[in-house]
């Protein structure tokens, strides 16, 4: 059901088992999930489709790397769902353990973890399989890629069609235990006296009608930049915001930063078929390849893990020769962050100021990625390495992903985290946090297909919490 905040009839008060704050892939699964046990209502900032006034309430302050903070949100129904490009690809295993050479590195659980919702996360995307093999991917869809890179290759799959929320039915069928409460943003998070329980949500319309929400559980599904916004706005009670006692929230924020390799020059002559563009996969969707360097090798390098993919700018003709990128982890790092400034949005929410930062092992991956896989590429005859010098350690050749990291990361020690291996507030009972606000590291890899495995994850937990004891032990979900 859905119900418009700025509509008079629509009470503001309300109460639910389960409130989700956010109606994106992560907030619309987890309903899904839960809607058997729990009443659940989804509270959305927006409405049916963008809106510039709404999205005005994303505006901020930029004072570290060029960063567009508009362009890379949204607030309507299916949040980032409306623009994500469809990337789904693994993290790797080694993604989620500790590194010696990368500082705040390693996830509370091993990739093991996760293996049992990798599947359904994939079918969520409409995936056909869960396989990433890009051997198999490429004996699949007959791609011959020369043996002096198939070697080093992976892949994205995208589905078919692309999985937009507000276009996929998924609202149409949901379940009657589910309400969406639109254009109603959460603008403050209230505490018990002992701050060990979140009681209320406080809302705010941009027509000026407010509210108070009660949940039994609270789920905050806004994406890595308004989570952290939310839980800094809400210090009335706990100086410095909530989950904030040790000065983490909103630090070690992460994009996927991409640059182009200069020092090497693409042969537009060469056949190119999915290194440049998408193919059939063989399985139903498309998939198009990349290039990466081992595990060892980045120990032995002490980089980071990231890939290299070729490429043409929308701007460019297929006559023009293509491009060699590197598409990066970006390691953990505390002044990379996101603050609160003293200017308000129209609901009265401080508006966010981000310093957005690189280190020393962010450039030195994009320039021994680029070394090591442009001698790959050239060995393959693809193309040939130019006399050039790359060293480019400038904001200006920083290119973005839209994707909003880590600035609520996990950690099981709560001085080095926000929640914890549960995605639990460290300290706070019935307040979790489901998006990629919670990566204590980013892999290469685009987030999505991670990020729904840990809100099935999470689904499992907070059933277990709805479900009577007596009825739990026959349970199979």
């Amino acid at each position: 059901m859905f119900l418009d905040a700025r509509q008079e009839l629509v009470d503001l008060n309300r109460s639910a088992d389960l409130v989700i704050v956010g109606s994106g892939h992560t907030g619309m699964l987890l309903a899904q999930e839960l809607a058997d046990v729990a009443n659940v209502l989804i509270v959305e900032s927006g409405g049916f489709g963008a809106d510039d006034e709404t999205d005005a309430l994303n505006a901020g302050d930029v004072i570290g790397l060029p960063y567009p903070l508009a362009s890379t949100r949204t607030r309507q129904f299916g949040g980032s769902s409306n623009l994500w490009a469809g990337f789904c690809t693994p993290f790797d295993r080694n993604d989620f353990e500790p590194r010696s050479w990368v500082p705040f590195s390693g996830w509370p659980f091993s990739a093991d973890e996760l293996a049992p919702f990798m599947e359904r996360a994939a079918l969520q995307l409409n995936l056909s399989c869960n396989m990433f093999d890009a051997r198999q991917a490429a004996n699949d869809g007959g791609c011959a890629l020369p043996q002096e890179i198939l070697g080093r290759a992976s892949i994205w799959r995208f589905g078919a069609p692309t999985m937009r929320i507000n276009q996929s039915g998924l609202a149409r069928a949901m379940h009657e235990n589910v309400s969406i409460l639109l254009n109603a943003t959460v603008v403050e998070i209230i505490v018990d006296a002992a701050g060990s329980e979140a009681r209320r949500l406080l809302i705010r319309t941009l027509t000026g009608r407010q509210g108070s929400i009660t949940a039994k559980q609270i789920v905050l599904a806004c994406g890595g930049i308004e989570t952290a916004r939310l839980l800094l706005n809400s210090d009335r009670q706990m100086a410095g915001g909530l989950g904030n006692c040790h000065d983490v929230v909103g630090r070690f924020f992460m994009e996927h930063p991409h640059q182009h390799v200069a020092t090497f020059a693409v042969d537009k002559e060469k056949d190119l078929a999915g290194l440049v563009s998408r193919v059939q996969s063989g399985r139903g969707d498309e998939i198009m390849f990349n290039l990466g360097i081992s595990p060892q090798e980045q120990e032995d390098l002490r980089i980071l893990n990231a890939r290299a993919h070729i490429y043409r700018t929308p701007t460019m003709g297929d006559d023009e020769a293509p491009q060699l990128g590197v598409f990066a982890e970006q390691a953990p790092n505390p002044a990379s962050k996101i603050i609160l400034t003293n200017r308000c949005d129209a609901l009265g929410m401080r508006r966010i100021a981000l310093d957005w930062q690189l280190t020393d092992v962010d450039w030195r991956t994009f320039e021994e990625t680029g070394g090591v896989l442009g001698a790959a590429l050239e060995a393959a005859g693809l193309g040939c390495r130019l006399p050039v010098r790359w060293s480019r350690r400038d904001g200006a050749s920083i290119l973005h992903s839209n994707h909003h990291l880590g600035t609520a990361r996990m950690a099981i020690d709560p001085t080095l985290g926000v929640v914890d291996a549960d995605a639990r507030l460290h300290g706070i009972d019935n307040l979790y946090i489901m998006s990629g606000a919670i990566f204590p590291t980013v892999s290469w890899a685009n987030p999505t297909l991670t990020l729904l495995a840990l809100t099935l994850r999470l689904a499992k937990h907070l059933k277990a919490k709805f479900i009577p004891p007596e009825l739990q032990a026959g349970s199979n979900t």
